[in-house]
């Protein structure tokens, strides 16, 4: 613990700022303060207390790609990060991952994973049979889900195509920004390739729909811009209005289907954030807007803000439909806002004006200080009022001084040795929170990682090499844990903008969708802090993750799931009576080790399969059966993690953050594949399905099948060759019948010379076949229960075609260049990768994703091309 105390010496003013007492402490030492602070160590306890009923670990999942088709392997990498310092958590053992339609909400996957130091990798097939669309890859652990309705942060959107073909962007641009009964429609479509290249002698034809009614049709051809503009005639009523295109072009054609704007109530939502909370009159106030459309996205907007319907203000959005404005407000007068970008005839009253309080405002900040002033109401009392800035339920500094009408406070950035969003609350001296603020500190603290291949252009096939160099903001090299892909441009997702910084630092610290988080990130954009700050400013004000009132939602919420499996065994009468006899349970996997464990139970049968357990049986079964007396009779009832979660996350919203695209979207396509023979893969197994019986995959399952048919089935052949003849009943000589073999059926008899001797009738001759059984029967039949093990491993086929090999003279359509999981760096910060290119002569793309030992966290994008070698076989 480190605990910083100012001297009274320095207790002075410089220039007009007062240093104020300051406390510097990690969240999980003791909270010690001076004699006489006992409140300012109320402060920090409480929140301490808080954030340990938080979730303990934040997952960040890192994909392969982002756009995947039936039939292919998804690679992807989950980071355990402490929720407080993101740093690899070492708390859990087991990942529960799903995968989830988007539309239905339901999963078409649920597997295990091993995780080791924090980290975890694998890999999900993606079976043909799954419907093309967008799908939620969801992580889950036992210190990251509770059981509560708090938002969940831990998933990663994907595309699901069938196949991957060339599609067009279709931007529809309407020449309103909403429409009234009775308004003409004008549209302006316009239809390019992926590449920014218009269709060639392209057709595009709109009808305007109501339903599966049609109210007009026209087409046009398009111009050298790839652009057509068309009319509609004016409607009755615009509401439920959409219109179909269709683009048609050498042979092809596409479509899409836009909604028409229609104005209901207010076509814009605009709303306006005080900052510190609350506008207070006579005090000097900031306020912070925000506009967003119907479908939620930012647009930019400009205005006037009225006193008593005089203009008063001028103002214009300056990133993403956010703006801030400062005036002195009149608890005698009335403002209201009206837009003239748009031009809408909506009116937005401003937010309640107190009479008398508290205002807390941030002045200024340079590279070393932020500076608040707090201001109270004229003819309030003093009072001592307290500061607690802290970063994600760890606090940092603590302030307290004498509100005199009016507080200058200067605090230190270096008390705030992490990169993220600082929450600064004031209290009173009732320690009830009066004014809060978030700023966003340590921009700069963050991986650079420098990517550099060795060569400038590579053709199909050729060997890469991938230089990694990773430093710290002082140039400083750092030993970091990195994840690496490389692949077809084509399957890059333009609805996914989140990547580990903007996740851990932004979407999962604020409540709902951020849309472009990357745009924050990017140091070549201009204004960036400037927005992050009025981002802050309107999507934090309304709720912090850190604050009291959140962390409370944590106070009665309760882990949820768990590293193993929970059982027990179910008692019976007999058993009941037997509580005396210590109960085990026998857990062993089938074709591994043939090591068998016994695990005992408590006194109400309960028992949990370990992730130890969990590990011997990787890519199987564990199975169990319990070792009771027979007599007990008794079963095994196990949980169903996945269950569990399914149940719980219908309570949950999983927000995504918005990508920088609001109107283009890819039209579908009916024709055929990209490139011929771009499906080809090098395929390492290959199953071949068919009409049939069911076939157990299970050996150990095929095993008890083959059990059950001989221990159950009382048939046979007798010597002439029926089926159950009675004759031969007991006859020695009889064999068991033989699967899919022909015979006759014996159906009685009769008497021949005088009674003395009698033969078979066997009119009816039929294939034989064994009884079928359900994996569940035989389950019940052995008395045993069985869960799923982690899923086993697999390793990333990657060819080597600086040696001879058979795979040279088979075609490589590979998407996905090089997925490894596990980079280290060494203490030079350095790590080289080799990749070969496949046959596909395109752009690619390359993304590298990591975290450091200490929390610090960076992403390095780079592109390169890859042109046609004359010498494929």
């Amino acid at each position: 613990m480190r605990l910083h105390i100012y001297s009274n010496s320095e207790l002075r003013l410089q220039g007009k700022y007062l240093i104020l007492l300051l406390f510097s402490f990690i969240v999980s030492s003791p909270v010690l303060a001076q004699p006489g602070s006992t409140k300012m160590e109320m402060l920090a306890s409480q929140l301490h207390t808080l954030s340990k009923k938080s979730p303990a670990e934040l997952i960040y999942l890192q994909a392969n790609k982002g756009i995947y088709e039936t039939g292919e392997d998804l690679w992807f990498k989950a980071y355990l990060l402490n929720s407080h310092y993101f740093t690899p958590s070492i708390l859990s053992q087991t990942l529960y991952l799903q995968v989830i339609n988007e539309i239905t909400g339901l999963a078409v996957w649920n597997e295990k994973y091993e995780i080791q130091d924090g980290f975890t990798a694998g890999h999900v097939f993606l079976q043909d049979t799954l419907s093309e669309g967008n799908y939620l890859l969801a992580a889950y652990t036992g210190y990251s889900f509770f059981d509560d309705s708090t938002e969940y942060q831990a998933i990663r959107k994907i595309r699901i195509n069938k196949e991957m073909k060339p599609r067009l962007l279709v931007t529809a641009d309407f020449n309103r920004f909403f429409y009234k009964s009775n308004d003409s429609i004008r549209i302006k479509v316009t239809a390019l390739s992926e590449q920014g290249v218009p269709p060639f002698d392209a057709e595009i034809e709109v009808k305007l729909m109501k339903g599966d009614k049609i109210l007009g049709q026209t087409q046009a051809p398009n111009d050298k811009m790839g652009q057509a503009n068309l009319i509609f005639a004016p409607q009755s009523t615009c509401e439920g209005l959409r219109m179909d295109l269709k683009v048609k072009y050498s042979g092809r054609e596409e479509a899409i289907s836009f909604s028409v704007p229609c104005k209901k109530g207010s076509p814009i939502q605009f709303e306006t954030f005080p900052e510190g909370g609350n506008l207070v009159a006579g005090i000097p106030s900031n306020f912070a807007f925000k506009a967003v459309n119907f479908d939620g996205y930012p647009i930019d907007v400009a205005g006037t803000l009225f006193e008593d319907d005089k203009p008063l203000l001028e103002f214009k959005s300056i990133h993403a439909g956010m703006g801030n404005l400062r005036f002195t407000p009149n608890i005698d007068k009335k403002y209201n806002i009206r837009l003239s970008k748009p031009m809408i005839d909506s009116v937005f009253i401003l937010k309640e004006i107190y009479p008398k309080g508290v205002s807390m405002r941030l002045v200024q900040r340079d590279k070393d200080y932020l500076f608040f002033k707090v201001t109270q109401s004229p003819g309030l009392n003093n009072e001592t009022v307290y500061l607690r800035g802290q970063v994600r339920g760890v606090v940092c500094c603590l302030a307290t001084g004498i509100l005199n009408k009016e507080l200058k406070i200067k605090i230190p950035l270096n008390e705030f040795p992490e990169q993220g969003i600082a929450e600064f609350t004031l209290f009173n001296q009732s320690l009830e929170p009066v004014a809060e603020r978030l700023v966003y500190v340590n921009y700069n603290q963050r991986l650079y990682i420098d990517a550099k291949l060795d060569k400038e252009k590579y053709f199909t096939r050729g060997k890469s090499v991938l230089k990694i160099k990773v430093t710290d903001e002082n140039g400083e090299p750092v030993k970091t844990n990195l994840g690496v892909s490389v692949y077809d441009k084509l399957y890059q997702n333009p609805q996914d903008s989140r990547d580990i910084l903007t996740h851990c630092c932004l979407s999962a610290q604020l409540k709902g969708r951020i849309y472009d988080p990357a745009f924050y990130f990017d140091v070549k954009n201009k204004g960036r802090e400037e927005a992050l700050d009025l981002l802050l400013l309107t999507q934090g004000w309304r709720r912090y993750v850190w604050s009291e009132e959140n962390l409370k939602l944590f106070k009665d919420s309760k882990q949820a799931i768990f590293d193993g499996t929970e059982g027990e065994i179910h008692a019976t009468k007999k058993l009941k009576k037997a509580l005396a006899v210590q109960q085990f349970v026998k857990a062993f996997s089938p074709g591994k080790d043939k090591k068998v464990d016994f695990i005992p139970s408590d006194s109400a049968g309960r028992f949990t399969i370990t992730p130890q357990h969990l590990k011997t049986g990787q890519g199987d079964y564990i199975y169990l059966q319990s070792i009771a007396p027979v007599e007990f009779q008794s079963r095994i009832n196990l949980s169903d993690p996945f269950q569990t979660i399914n149940e719980i996350r219908k309570k949950k919203e999983m927000n995504y953050p918005q990508p920088n695209v609001i109107v283009a979207k890819k039209a579908e396509d009916s024709s055929g594949p990209y490139v011929e023979g771009h499906n080809m893969i090098k395929l390492d197994e290959i199953t071949i399905k068919g009409q049939g019986p069911k076939v157990f995959r299970d050996k150990y399952m095929g095993h008890l099948d083959s059990l059950a048919k001989l221990d159950l089935n009382t048939d046979y052949v007798c010597v002439s060759h029926f089926l159950n003849c009675q004759v031969h009943e007991n006859d020695s000589r009889n064999t068991k019948p033989v699967e899919g073999k022909v015979y006759s059926r014996y159906v009685g008899f009769k008497w021949v010379n005088d009674g003395k001797a009698f033969v078979a009738s066997s009119e009816i001759a039929e294939e034989y076949h064994y009884p079928t059984f359900t994996e569940e029967e035989l389950l019940i039949r052995f008395n045993l229960s069985r869960v799923k093990a982690y899923y086993g491993n697999r390793e990333f086929y990657q060819p080597k075609y600086d040696k001879e090999s058979l795979a040279d003279l088979s075609a490589d359509y590979r998407n996905t260049l090089l997925w490894e999981p596990s980079v280290a760096t060494n203490e030079k910060g350095e790590a080289t990768l080799e990749f070969f290119c496949s046959d596909i002569n395109t752009g690619f793309v390359g993304k590298i994703e990591g975290v450091s030992s200490e929390g610090i966290m960076g992403v390095k994008d780079f592109e390169f091309k890859v042109l046609k070698s004359n010498h494929l076989p």
